[in-house]
């Protein structure tokens, strides 16, 4: 079964972090699917559920061969599973690289949002007390 890209769900009073909000409030700051999950997602998840434990787990070897197999069928680019790390999301993966990529005496570039305008700030180590501050008072 295909999935339904133009049916509109309401997805107000659901606990949705982008749909509860005022009214007339467009949150387009929260990058949230706003289309049903396709339905052989939902038998996967199905299945899953009705084994009826939820124990740790491991990546398994499909989720590599997957991502490589996408990769290479798309892009024609061609990487090793070594190369890949699982991360949980976006905002995980961007934290985990920043702290392993810098020290507590390395400056890190960070793209900060004010007013719908982009800056790009260094951030460092102030000579004051060795707290951390954004340039140009931030």
């Amino acid at each position: 079964m295909a999935s339904n890209f133009d049916e509109m769900i309401d997805r107000r009073n659901t606990a949705s972090l982008k749909w509860d909000v005022e009214e007339n409030e467009l949150p387009m700051w929260v990058a949230d699917m706003d289309f049903a999950t396709a339905p052989c997602v939902l038998e996967a998840m199905k299945k899953r559920l009705n084994h009826g434990i939820f124990g740790y787990t491991v990546i398994p070897e499909q989720w590599y061969e997957a991502y490589v197999g996408w990769w290479k069928k798309r892009h024609h680019f061609e990487m090793e599973k070594d190369w890949l790390v699982f991360c949980t999301g976006v905002v995980p993966a961007i934290s985990s690289i920043v702290r392993k990529s810098a020290d507590s005496d390395t400056g890190v570039q960070h793209l900060f949002q004010f007013n719908s305008q982009q800056r790009t700030s260094g951030v460092g180590k102030s000579a004051c007390a060795g707290r951390w501050k954004l340039p140009g008072g931030f």
